[in-house]
């Protein structure tokens, strides 16, 4: 799998009070797509428009902003290192199973301390 796809209703919003801004970055309007890291990161996927910028209007605004998404994603620093540190291919992606997410997040947690250590 490349994408999970969440939905939520407009009642069900992630509340600005927990996640302050970041899923509305230019307004509440519906619907909204956004491109997230393993650790809820948001990625700067837009559609490139001063207005709504969220809000992708066909199947090829959604595919091309997917493609974005994905080659941003494989940029993403935490992701490469897991891939790294289990041994995994990340063109073909880590599967999503308990198990493996457990592995990322060691392996992400390794990476971040040898970072912090590496600092001192």
């Amino acid at each position: 799998k490349k994408f999970v796809m969440g939905l939520t209703r407009n009642d069900e919003e992630p509340s600005e009070k927990m996640w302050g801004k970041k899923f509305q970055p230019d307004g509440r309007y519906f619907p909204r797509m956004f491109f997230l890291t393993h650790r809820a990161k948001v990625l700067p996927i837009t559609t490139g428009k001063e207005k709504y910028q969220h809000y992708f209007s066909n199947a090829i605004a959604i595919a091309d902003a997917m493609q974005r998404a994905e080659d941003a994603y494989l940029e993403h620093s935490d992701y490469l290192e897991a891939c790294k540190e289990l041994g995994v291919d990340p063109e073909i992606g880590i599967e999503d199973e308990e198990e493996d997410a457990e592995a990322v997040s060691t392996a992400s947690s390794q990476t971040d301390s040898q970072h912090s250590k590496e600092e001192l």
